[in-house]
């Protein structure tokens, strides 16, 4: 599982360094995925820098971890990933956090996913027209068929007759 947070402030993990807070306030979002939901993996982009912080949680405290790559990083499983990715989102072009899988293919934003459905829609209606058109010729050919087979029923019936 993965979280990320955007933030201009993403350093370390000493940022998140709970021991001066006063013990009647709620635990920090830091505190709360770390030592109460241990979230494996946990991610700090800051959208004013571009920058992005990957952390593992490995022995009960977050890690700094540098990825193989240095704009993405893979869990443990490699089924999810995630990584920086420039285009458009919310009419927005620009660098953004974004998942993709094993394959790297991206995960497709909701809108990537109706505008997909859409697409497909479209391609399934033109199919199912171009069948309709296929279809509706097929009682001319089915009597074009039959035509010529009567025609040679005929041929057969005159040769058969014709030598008896």
């Amino acid at each position: 599982m993965w979280w990320w947070s955007c933030s201009r402030r993403a350093r370390s993990a000493r940022i998140w360094d709970d021991t001066d807070r006063d013990p009647d306030e709620p635990p920090t979002k830091w505190t709360v995925y770390e030592q109460i939901l241990r979230i494996p993996y946990y991610v700090v982009f800051s959208r004013y820098t571009d920058e992005v912080h990957y952390f593992e949680l490995t022995g009960g405290q977050y890690r700094e971890i540098q990825p193989a790559e240095p704009a993405s990083v893979a869990t443990r499983s490699g089924r999810r990933c995630v990584g920086l990715w420039f285009g458009t989102y919310q009419g927005l072009e620009r660098q953004w956090l974004r998942c993709y899988d094993a394959s790297g293919a991206w995960i497709l934003t909701p809108h990537e996913q109706e505008q997909q459905r859409a697409a497909s829609r479209q391609t399934n209606a033109l199919s199912a027209d171009s069948g309709l058109s296929k279809n509706a010729n097929a009682p001319s050919r089915q009597y074009q068929r039959a035509e010529r087979l009567a025609a040679q029923l005929r041929a057969w019936g005159s040769i058969q007759s014709s030598s008896a």
